[in-house]
């Protein structure tokens, strides 16, 4: 058997042996494999070690590794629009790079589609990546979504790069800083963003890149590289605001140096000026709010509470904790942790620069909780703050814990032989859950709004709407993708509670736009009135386009409305319309089921359902029942396909009041004509009284 030859696909062994590998087929024990690395393969490993120090070739692999992965990683994904996790974000940077095309490129107003501000202008972190994605756009003509994903992957490319060449000079070894890029390239979160739309990842970079200079510096004494270093860092603080932190860390680094020794005074200036630079932009900016108002977060979310503290950390621990790493990232920094507990615990003496990384480190960690402290809400639903703070601080001190270690020559095979297979696991498990954050369900939201926007571009061309016309989006699910898609500049309406809808309505644009599946379930659902207030002028299968109504006693809402009605029980039959029976003989101010009434309010029409739209019944009432005794029941019947009766004491949440209730079904697609009656079935002859009906029957 040649055992330098094996597979790195491990399971575990059903004999409670541990880990196990494939070797020719036979079943090894990791120990077994590890003791034949080291006593058969020595040689091949340390060849093979050989090669990965040659400074050249550790260059060449780092790069060769980035680009590989790349066309794993990312391939498949660098033309799709932004419908996955956090669309709205990340089309809301889409959106600003679309809009300099359309302002003659003006860096200092940028702007979006979304009417909410000003001209849609808003204030926002230095946009400088948008405005460059913008002209390459421009320039050669190519597709904004492919150019700005493919920049960002360039970019997070390089600041992987820079991770490597960081690491390897901090540790003095090449292998490590390998290591590092790997651990790093390989963290599933970061990975996901690494070809999206947000600026955190160039921010990343950049600070990488500009740390990379001051170690340089720290080694070699240069106020070249010390200034790159800060122009690199201030930039990273201008695109992405919280990456201000490391350079109020360097700063507090200088000054705790200057009072210890009395040195590095002029080297305060740099820092200090980088500063300056990101103050006066954020003051910029505050203009730019003030005057216009942003799309952007503007306030504080702050944690004020131990208990809050509690909730908060445990709710991103199960929303965000298999994201952010692998098992095999969470079991390397526990090591790396154990590392420098050891070292701290112990005498030891670390080197000038290492101290100075642990103590930059420490004001780097002091500053991410203070801005937790903060910002904490948005780390439950925001996964990518976390690239913005607490993982650069991670990466520094796990680096800092494998700079401290010295394998000994007799276990650098062992080594060697762990670092692949972390390597590729790592790298698998990223793998799958990129798979998992690009797949989307039937259901999603964000792609059924996708799809419906495309058709609505489609649309309002062959309705000939003009591209300076304003839409309001209802349920539009992201506040820029739905204009993005139409190309046309308007509001969107997020929730589609009552509220939020007469708001959006209140702002008279030309024309209202909704989805049509969530048409019944989620606006007129939450807001009935809507259909006295629109009319329609043109659908596709996906979506619905609407003006403000000229006649609000004629409903032009639905494609076909089969009928509609509103009863309130005042004590005349002449507001009943036709197909109404089981009418009480002497109406009062309400109807009532008694012992003695088994068919309560009952409407029967003969409908036909044809065409590729389902046609929706929905029953709308206030309802009182006297005690959770009462049994009756609604129910919608359609010929011998359909029976569906609601339970109205499972409605109810409290007994002895008026409580409103809302009902919704769909009858079958293609149909013949069939009789369909909608009526209340007082089976067990209890007490129930019922009033403001309203039935809508409608497609």
């Amino acid at each position: 058997m040649n055992q330098g030859t094996f597979s790195l696909s491990f399971f575990y062994s059903n004999h409670n042996r541990g880990p196990t590998f494939d070797v020719k087929n036979e079943d090894y024990p990791l120990s077994t494999f590890l003791r034949n690395v080291y006593f058969h393969d020595k040689y091949t490993m340390e060849k093979l070690r050989a090669y990965f120090l040659d400074s050249k070739n550790t260059n060449t692999i780092a790069i060769t590794v980035l680009f590989i992965g790349a066309l794993i990683f990312y391939w498949p994904t660098s033309t799709l629009f932004p419908v996955h996790v956090h669309a709205w974000t990340q089309s809301d940077r889409l959106a600003i790079a679309l809009c300099f095309l359309q302002n003659g490129f003006d860096f200092f107003h940028p702007c979006n589609f979304n009417l909410i501000t000003r001209h849609g202008i808003t204030a926002v972190d230095f946009p400088i990546n948008e405005y460059i994605i913008a002209c390459i756009s421009y320039i050669f003509k190519w597709d904004i979504v492919t150019v700005f994903r493919t920049y960002m992957l360039l970019w997070g490319l390089i600041g992987l790069f820079f991770v490597y060449r960081f690491f390897g000079l901090l540790t003095r070894d090449k292998l490590k800083g390998l290591a590092m890029m790997l651990f790093t390239y390989f963290a599933p979160f970061y990975a996901y963003y690494l070809n999206g739309f947000l600026p955190s990842i160039p921010s990343f970079s950049l600070l990488f890149i500009g740390l990379y200079y001051i170690l340089s510096q720290w080694h070699q004494p240069s106020t070249t590289k010390y200034l790159k270093g800060i122009i690199f860092l201030t930039l990273a603080a201008l695109i992405r605001l919280p990456f201000v932190i490391p350079l109020f860390a360097l700063l507090c680094l200088l000054v705790a140096l200057i009072i210890k020794k009395r040195e590095h005074i002029k080297q305060l200036y740099f820092p200090i000026l980088g500063l300056v630079i990101v103050a006066l932009y954020w003051l910029y900016n505050q203009n730019l709010s003030e005057t216009y108002g942003s799309i952007f977060l503007d306030k504080f979310l702050s944690i004020d509470s131990m208990d809050y503290l509690s909730t908060t950390l445990g709710k991103i621990r199960l929303r965000w904790g298999g994201e952010y790493f692998s098992p095999y990232h969470y079991l390397l920094i526990a090591g790396s942790i154990w590392i420098l507990i050891w070292k701290t615990v112990n005498p030891f003496h670390p080197t000038a620069i290492q101290r100075n990384i642990l103590y930059f480190n420490s004001f780097y960690l002091l500053g991410c909780l203070l801005f937790f402290k903060l910002m904490g809400q948005q780390f439950v639903d925001h996964d990518y703050y976390f690239i913005d703070t607490f993982f650069p601080v991670i990466l520094l001190f796990f680096g800092l814990g494998i700079s401290f270690i010295a394998i000994k020559k007799d276990y650098q095979n062992v080594a060697m032989a762990l670092f692949v297979i972390f390597t590729i696991n790592m790298g698998y498990n990223t793998k799958v859950k990129l798979n998992e954050r690009y797949r989307t369900q039937n259901k999603d939201r964000a792609k059924i709004a996708y799809r419906a926007f495309k058709d609505a571009r489609l649309l309002m061309d062959e309705l000939e709407i003009s591209n300076d016309k304003t839409v309001l989006a209802i349920d539009a699910v992201t506040t820029n993708t739905p204009f993005i898609l139409m190309n046309r500049s308007g509001v969107a309406v997020l929730s589609t509670d009552s509220v939020s809808i007469k708001e959006g309505l209140e702002y008279g644009l030309d024309y209202v736009t909704m989805i049509d599946t969530f048409l019944f379930s989620d606006v007129y659902m939450n807001y009935p009135s809507i259909i006295k207030k629109l009319d329609l002028v043109g659908q596709t299968s996906r979506i619905r386009f609407y003006q403000p109504t000229k006649d609000p006693k004629s409903i032009q809402f639905f494609q076909h409305l089969y009928h509609f009605s509103e009863l309130n029980f005042n004590g005349s039959f002449d507001s009943i319309p036709n197909g109404y029976s089981n009418l009480s003989p002497t109406l009062s101010q309400e109807m009532e089921l008694n012992s003695s009434i088994e068919y309560g309010l009952t409407y029967s029409q003969i409908i036909k359902s044809e065409g590729p739209l389902p046609i929706d019944v929905v029953v709308d009432a206030d309802i009182w029942m006297p005690d959770t005794n009462s049994t009756a029941t609604l129910v919608v019947s359609y010929g011998s396909e359909l029976y569906e009766p609601f339970y109205i004491q499972n409605e109810i949440d409290t007994t002895g009041v008026w409580e409103h209730i809302q009902f919704r079904t769909q009858l079958p697609l293609n149909h013949p004509e069939e009789e369909l009656k909608v009526y209340f079935w007082n089976a067990d002859r209890t007490y129930m009284k019922y009033d403001n009906f309203k039935l809508l029957i409608a497609k």
